[in-house]
């Protein structure tokens, strides 16, 4: 029986962020051809332009008060861990945020690009007693200043369910 999964995230959160998820769970569970997939979309040339005045807002922010959100998935079935490493470097190839770092350039904020392959979206591991108190945690976690602006979080144990989250800076989340 495949795995079931109840999807949740703030009412805020950005669709497309919904959307990542979803197909991170997908690909979890359906991995092909990862470096044929990856190899096409991993450019670093697909982000490098100036934080728009929204994002530029976020960022500033996040420097006194985090603004980090997450969206999770409740997962009651088989969770292959083993091939996240694959789904992750496919949602990164495919979508430039995830392979963006902001830097300083010219007395503005960018997102200058980073390669997927030297900075891959970091994975953490956590015991599935107590959670969601682990994963509010993870709200007030900076982000390393190389980037990427998301890291992935599995809360696993002995049993079938488990719980998947992406934690994300809010400057990739909301657009310009």
């Amino acid at each position: 029986m495949p795995a079931q999964t109840r999807v949740g995230s703030p009412p805020h959160a950005d669709n497309c962020c919904a959307r990542t998820h979803r197909l991170l769970l997908l690909q979890c569970a359906d991995v092909n051809d990862v470096a044929d997939v990856a190899r096409s979309r991993n450019k670093a040339s697909d982000i490098d332009r100036p934080l728009g005045p929204t994002e530029n807002i976020y960022f500033l922010l996040d420097k006194l008060y985090r603004l980090n959100f997450v969206v999770f998935a409740e997962i009651d079935g088989a969770f292959d861990a083993a091939r996240l490493g694959d789904a992750l470097r496919i949602v990164q190839s495919q979508h430039p945020l995830l392979r963006a770092r902001v830097a300083l350039s010219g007395g503005r904020n960018w997102f200058k690009p980073i390669e997927a392959d030297a900075h891959p979206i970091p994975v953490e591991t956590g015991a599935l007693r107590n959670w969601r108190g682990q994963l509010s945690a993870q709200l007030d976690e900076p982000f390393a200043n190389g980037g990427p602006l998301a890291r992935f979080v599995w809360f696993g144990g002995r049993g079938r369910k488990s719980v998947a989250a992406m934690v994300f800076h809010h400057v990739i989340g909301d657009g310009r």
